[in-house]
């Protein structure tokens, strides 16, 4: 099984982990800014760093940077010497508090993990709102992303609206099963004609 970490540290987890994720966005155009060079770790650019891990890196866009300007931070990586990437697609925000998903983000080269849960959270509504997210649009969502060849990310909680996170667009873990049905038999028809 792999294990996924946003280890901010990743000297103290690299011989734990199967994959590094690098979220670019969430403290503003600084941290997009550092992630584009490579931010330091202890001295070493921190893909230099994960590329003598030998781990693969999880690129997760800000909801400001296009699918063109991703290529910029793709290329920092493999510069790197390190071309074990994935890429997270979670929406982008057009100014009009919705994210949305643009499909040219799932064919940059490398493989595309579909974020569902953060593509349905309303922009600038705190996520533990019950208003900040938009649930029923996950299962459209996913299918829509399988269909096109890429892997979906999907967070479960047992109560979303208990969850101090993306409580209103995470799926009840009850549901998972029943919402993965389709999702699995798409997927086995996107392989065929892949």
């Amino acid at each position: 099984m792999a294990v996924i970490t946003c280890n901010h540290q990743p000297h103290l987890v690299a011989n734990r982990i199967g994959l590094m994720r690098l979220a670019l966005g969430y403290t503003g155009r600084k941290r997009l800014m550092q992630a584009c060079r490579l931010c330091p770790c202890y001295g070493a650019p921190l893909g230099q760093y994960l590329t003598v891990q030998g781990k693969v890196i999880n690129l997760k866009h800000a909801q400001f940077l296009s699918p063109e300007s991703m290529k910029l931070t793709m290329g920092k990586v493999e510069a790197a010497g390190n071309e074990k990437i994935i890429l997270t697609e979670r929406g982008y925000a057009f100014g009009y508090n919705d994210l949305v998903v643009d499909p040219r983000s799932f064919y940059l080269g490398y493989p595309v993990m579909f974020d569902v849960i953060h593509s349905v959270r309303k922009y600038g509504i705190p996520s533990a709102n019950p208003k900040g997210g938009n649930r029923e649009f996950l299962p459209t969502l996913a299918r829509a992303g399988v269909a096109a060849g890429v892997d979906v990310f999907i967070e479960t909680h047992p109560e979303p609206e208990k969850a101090l996170c993306d409580a209103a667009s995470q799926l009840y873990v009850y549901d998972f099963e029943e919402f993965m049905k389709p999702i699995l038999e798409l997927h086995a028809v996107e392989v065929k004609y892949r």
